[in-house]
């Protein structure tokens, strides 16, 4: 579950940021039609489901810029899991609050997506320190490790 100590290139990081802006958009789109046709009665919950994927979108924009190393595959599907759950319960309770009822098993999706994108959080935290020990300790290639023997032989001689 750990990230790999190289994360993901910033190409795919970008792709799932295109991934998440499609979700969102898709997420705009079927608020705005299912408002439409709901006779005058809004949901919150409908209107604001866009901005789970949206808020993913400006965390993974913000890691290829600021964070080094980036998170791994595994990471990412974990981020993905929590914030799919996130909206796709947010879509629900719309659905349920514009229909004029309620489900208590709605409250289950904010919690089952809160504690995925908490573990997101706390793994890539670990993730994060152990690569930043990782690459301050000297790793060297096999070509400088040569290049050191080589001189050491030679103050030895």
């Amino acid at each position: 579950m750990y990230m790999k100590a190289d994360g993901c290139s910033r190409a795919a990081i970008k792709r799932w940021a295109k991934g998440y802006s499609a979700a969102a958009g898709v997420c705009l789109i079927t608020a705005a039609v299912y408002e439409l046709f709901s006779h005058g009665v809004y949901s919150a919950y409908m209107l604001g489901a866009w901005t789970l994927p949206a808020l993913c979108v400006v965390f993974l924009l913000t890691a290829v810029k600021s964070f080094d190393p980036l998170p791994g595959n595994a990471l990412l599907q974990l981020q993905a899991c929590g914030a799919a759950t996130l909206t796709a319960g947010s879509l629900m309770k719309g659905v349920l609050d514009i229909y004029g009822t309620t489900n208590s098993l709605t409250v289950f999706y904010p919690l089952a997506g809160g504690l995925l994108t908490f573990l997101f959080a706390v793994f890539y935290g670990l993730g994060l320190g152990a690569s930043r020990r990782k690459q301050s300790s000297a790793v060297l290639s096999p070509e400088e490790e040569t290049n050191i023997i080589e001189k050491k032989e030679e103050r030895a001689i």
